[in-house]
This record gives structure tokens, C-alpha cells and sequence, in this order.
């Protein structure tokens, strides 16, 4: 898969030098990728942040102060969790009414009522202004776009809210809601983390991001040069470390010009261990000694 479209096959005499070059070109598409992801997860978190703070600053601080953290433990049985909310949600309640009730409602009798409300077909304009496009809190299951777009029916919404108000009672399907269970789909031997990471690996492979000749001015100016920068100690382990890649990656088979991946499972596994290895290799090699990748953009 790694050699797809490429014209590489294992029986040209200079494999072990294009194996090499691939796979260099696979570690600089990890680095400019992960370096995009870091980027924009970076941007959409200020973004956020700012758009809260102008919305809801409890919401924002109490995010601040507690992060979400994702969990890596076993996910919830969904034979437990579906008589859980059924007897929350579906079992009727009878609710008693205490003494306490009379005493709050003699301590009310003397206040003066509030003017009546007069709910405006623009009232309805106005909350629905701010509402999220592609949400439907109803059980008709309508978008807001359609609550927003279609001005004909803020005025039965005001009726009816309006009515609401005047008989002091509720319509059922003001107060009935739908719980939805979606379990998530992990891979059993993959953790959160590692799931994000196979998947975004996978994603660069299958992508090409760059053209040939930005791959090749990427590996003249990623690669150190020998002005003084490199010595012998420190590139002899660089240079042992990847033909110790090299030679894992000799073994794979691949088929080129392929409409499939024509690649087994089993030997995709290989590739992206190899992959994974050498990023965790650049995540431990010291700032000063990573290679430097230029701004370049990420699609053609």
C-alpha cells in the first residue's frame, strides 16, 4: 500500500535505496501532519475558548479549572446501561407532596403577581437565532435550520408557548425526551490514544499529500547536511537504525499499479510498526537535533 502508485517493484536492482527514500518521505508526511493536527487542535481550542467566554463564562471557567480527560477504561456493559435509564426515564413516579409545600405556598399568597407575558413571534425569532443549525430537541426530530428559516411558524410557536402560559400546564411533548445509547467502537487490543494514532497513520498513508518535487526539496532540507552539523558519533546510530528498517521493510511484499491495496493485513501491521517506531523516535530525539520542515501547504 505504501508503494502504490509509485512504480516501485522488489525486483528493481536499487530497492533497498528506494525503500529508503519511502520510507523517509512516509516519516516526513508524519512529521508536517502531526505538526498540522498540533496547529489547528491549537486554533479550534482558542477559537472555542473565546466564543464561551462570550456566551457562558461559567462554562468556560469550569472548563479551565477541570479539563476533560479521556477515560481508557472498559466501556460501560449496554445490557446494564439500558435497564439503568428505562427505569429513569419510562417507570412511572409518584411523587408525594409534603407539608412543606402549604407553608411555602401560605408565605406566597401575598406577593403581588407579575405583569402578564406576552410572547411575540419575534421572541421566537430571537431564541431560535442563536440555536445550533443541525439540532432537533424534538421528538419530530426538525432541525433549528427549518425553525429559523421557516418564519410561518413563529407565530403558532408564540400561540402555543402563550397558551402554555395562560393554562399553567405543559403539553406532554414539551417535557418527553428520547435517551439515545450509542456505544463507542474500539478495537479491543487498542487503547483511545493508540485507536487516534492507528487511525491518523492509516489516513497518511492511504493520502498523498505532497507532490514529487515538494517531497524531494522536503528531503534536501530535512535531511542534515555534512557542513559540521552532523559528526560521525551522532549519525552512525541514525545510519544502522534505518537500514535495521530497511531491512524490515524488504520483507513486505507489495504490488504496484493495484486497483486494492494488495497488501495482507499482516503485513500492514509491519509497516505501520515501523511507522509508529519511527515517530516515537523523532518524539525522543532532543529539538536541536530534529530535522526542520518548511512551511509547506498540505494539499496541492
Amino acid at each position: 500500500m505504501a508503494f502504490a502508485g509509485t512504480n516501485v517493484s522488489l525486483s528493481q536492482p536499487d530497492i533497498t535505496q528506494k525503500l529508503t527514500e519511502r520510507i523517509d518521505d512516509l516519516k516526513q508526511r508524519i512529521a508536517a501532519w502531526g505538526k498540522w493536527i498540533r496547529r489547528y487542535t491549537e486554533r479550534s481550542t482558542r477559537f472555542n475558548q473565546n466564543r464561551l467566554f462570550q456566551s457562558d463564562q461559567k462554562r468556560l471557567y469550569e472548563s479551565l479549572e477541570r479539563p476533560m480527560v479521556s477515560g481508557t477504561g472498559p466501556a460501560p456493559n449496554q445490557t446494564d446501561t439500558v435497564p439503568f435509564w428505562r427505569s429513569l426515564w419510562s417507570e412511572p413516579v409518584n411523587h408525594s407532596e409534603g407539608p412543606w409545600t402549604e407553608v411555602v405556598a401560605s408565605q406566597c399568597a401575598g406577593i403581588t403577581p407579575m405583569d402578564p407575558v406576552i410572547i411575540t413571534p419575534d421572541d421566537v425569532a430571537e431564541a431560535v437565532r442563536r440555536a445550533p443549525n443541525w439540532k432537533s430537541p424534538g421528538l419530530d426530530g426538525l432541525h433549528h435550520y427549518w425553525l429559523k428559516g421557516c418564519m410561518v411558524c413563529h407565530s403558532v410557536l408564540a400561540r402555543q408557548f402563550q397558551e402554555a402560559l395562560n393554562q399553567k400546564s405543559l403539553p406532554s411533548l414539551f417535557t418527553t425526551l428520547i435517551t439515545h445509547l450509542v456505544p463507542k467502537e474500539l478495537e479491543p487490543s487498542l487503547s483511545v490514544t493508540e485507536q487516534n494514532l492507528a487511525d491518523r497513520v492509516r489516513y497518511i498513508l492511504r493520502s498523498n499529500i505532497f507532490g514529487d518535487a515538494e517531497l524531494e526539496r522536503l528531503r534536501r532540507e530535512a535531511v542534515p547536511s555534512s557542513d559540521g552539523n552532523a559528526t560521525a558519533g551522532n549519525t552512525a546510530p541514525l545510519i544502522a537504525q534505518q537500514t535495521a528498517n530497511v531491512d524490515a521493510a524488504v520483507n513486505i511484499p507489495f504490488v504496484v499499479d493495484s486497483d486494492d491495496d494488495g497488501i495482507v493485513p499482516h503485513e500492514l501491521e509491519k509497516m505501520r510498526s515501523i511507522l509508529e517506531e519511527s515517530m516515537l523516535e523523532t518524539r525522543s530525539m532532543p529539538l536541536e537535533n530534529r530535522p526542520r520542515l518548511p512551511r509547506t501547504p498540505l494539499s496541492k
